[in-house]
């Protein structure tokens, strides 16, 4: 969505500071989404910048998640705004502790979590 409003590409720097995330974790995310086809990555060799833009498919999955959007937006609306406000403070706080859950504990190797049936 960043990539779509800005209506550019951008550098990795502007999308760590619009998905609020450390460079590492967006380096990380931007080169799994470059490897669903979702965007392209480019290296400016004269600034050495790395630059994203997103692919048709990228555009095609922001359109579904529009539709999403929509329909969550039109569940929602039987709330008031305040009651909207009280359950997006519950969401954040649920999603900060689900990470902080996870950053604990350290997943297996795939090979060892197959073994045990813990895979995916």
């Amino acid at each position: 969505m960043g990539l779509k409003a800005m209506q550019r590409p951008a550098t990795v720097i502007e999308m760590k500071r619009i998905l609020g995330r450390n460079h590492q974790t967006t380096s990380q995310l931007l080169q799994r989404m470059e490897k669903e086809g979702l965007l392209r990555r480019r290296r400016d060799p004269k600034k050495r910048l790395i630059t994203v833009a997103l692919t048709a498919k990228g555009e095609e999955a922001l359109s579904r998640t529009y539709i999403r959007h929509e329909v969550i937006d039109e569940i929602a609306s039987c709330l008031s705004p305040d009651e909207q406000n009280a359950l997006i403070g519950y969401l954040e706080r649920l999603q900060e502790r689900a990470l902080a859950k996870s950053a604990a504990y350290v997943p297996l190797p795939v090979p060892f979590a197959s073994k045990m049936g813990m895979a995916d």
